[in-house]
């Protein structure tokens, strides 16, 4: 059952969005620092260069907001097949109070339930699209006020900017799942 996205929150535009605030983040869209980036959040990126950074990370973002959104829709849909078939085996009354006792009360609490799920599992993505610009305007920051310190941690290649957000980004998403657990 796939979800129906409107125009102005489909992958495409998401993406967009999340790129947008990524290169304000790291120092415009042209920047160097924008490209490294780019290039360490999308690996499979090819030949990305300050000149196509935003272009490359909107294709790549829109391709990984596609492919999540159809894993995430899969996900929900097994899991709550099972969390319904086990509400149903084990609290026949509740089950029925809850969704009715016709034919389709089980369809209903698999589609309330997937939706539920899904509707979680985009605002994960969401948070996690937000610590990843968080984590570019913590590093651009720290770069900015102690070049010394950012290059002994995080080198001087092309890549450090890179390696900075997506280690900090990783950090901060790691925190947000440990406060939740």
């Amino acid at each position: 059952m796939p979800a129906v996205a409107s125009a102005s929150n489909g992958p495409a535009t998401n993406a967009s969005k999340f790129c947008k605030q990524l290169a304000s983040a790291s120092g415009g869209k042209h920047s160097e620092t924008y490209a490294a980036a780019v290039r360490t959040m999308f690996p499979n990126a090819k030949h990305v260069s300050a000149k196509n950074a935003f272009g490359k990370c909107v294709s790549s973002k829109t391709k990984e907001n596609r492919t999540e959104t159809a894993q995430s829709e899969q996900q929900a849909h097994t899991n709550a097949a099972k969390t319904c078939k086990a509400q149903r085996s084990s609290d026949p009354s509740g089950f029925a109070t809850q969704w009715g006792s016709k034919h389709n009360a089980y369809g209903k609490c698999v589609s309330a339930t997937a939706r539920a799920q899904e509707q979680q599992d985009a605002q994960q993505e969401q948070q996690d699209d937000q610590n990843t610009v968080n984590a570019a305007k913590t590093c651009k920051a720290q770069r900015k006020n102690d070049s010394a310190g950012f290059a002994q941690q995080w080198g001087s290649r092309r890549n450090a900017f890179g390696k900075c957000v997506s280690t900090t980004a990783k950090q901060q998403d790691q925190q947000d799942q440990s406060q939740e657990g």
